[in-house]
């Protein structure tokens, strides 16, 4: 299966952990930049095929750009293609609710431009918190850390995602995973009643990219997800 990946830099986190885990001999898959596709291996179970794309804080942009390169005659043969966005796309409300206004006009109209390609998903990856009781008594007094304000906002577009996208093996959650503590908790906070996942500061050393931990667990579930949907295509 061949799988386009457009992403940016927490893309390129995942990536450097799928070499990781190859290198440790734990994955059997090939990874190629788009301008080397044509060196694919022809038995290698998985191939992602990947390509840094648009410029970040600009995701229409990155959307047109995804659209023109599936769309291009010049493309190598792809079966599968999804586009990751970045935390810095979404901070707040009316940012998710513009982007998904466009991303889903998108998905729409490249679903009957490519209908030979399948379009999967992917969730925006979070940003951690400030923890501990200063941070607790801050937002017990009401003060709404910006990381917080973008987190409920792109949790907002991720549901939206979820809703529309979730079933079928078309989603890859990479939100879900982010906000999973190592000790299997959910990482969240309680936001005026609501609950609002954030990035475990467990997997990041910036608040945002992921550490080498953080890299090798998201690579390990984007790799599960892709062989969920390479054997589902077979059936």
């Amino acid at each position: 299966m061949k799988t386009f990946f457009a992403h940016q830099s927490v893309g390129a986190n995942i990536l450097t952990g799928i070499q990781d885990l190859t290198d440790q001999g734990r994955a059997d898959v090939q990874v190629l930049d788009l301008t080397r596709a044509h060196e694919c291996h022809p038995a290698q179970a998985l191939l992602i095929i990947h390509q840094p794309i648009g410029v970040n804080r600009e995701p229409l942009g990155k959307i047109a750009a995804f659209r023109e390169l599936l769309n291009a005659s010049d493309r190598p043969e792809i079966d599968v293609a999804l586009l990751k966005f970045c935390y810095v796309d979404i901070a707040t409300q009316a940012d998710a609710e513009s982007l998904w206004k466009h991303y889903e006009a998108a998905i729409e109209q490249l679903s009957t431009d490519q209908p030979g390609v399948q379009l999967v998903h992917c969730t925006v990856p979070l940003r951690s918190l400030p923890e501990g009781p200063y941070a607790w008594l801050r937002r017990a007094l009401g003060d709404r850390h910006p990381a917080l304000v973008g987190n409920r906002a792109r949790d907002w577009f991720n549901r939206q995602l979820r809703s529309s996208f979730g079933g079928g093996h078309k989603l890859f959650d990479l939100a879900a995973v982010q906000s999973r503590r190592a000790d299997g908790r959910s990482c969240e906070v309680n936001d005026g009643g609501t609950r609002v996942p954030s990035l475990a500061r467990e997997w990041t050393y910036d608040g945002g990219h992921l550490n080498e931990r953080g890299r090798t667990i998201a690579a390990a579930a984007f790799l599960e997800f892709l062989q969920t949907l390479q054997d589902s295509r077979k059936r």
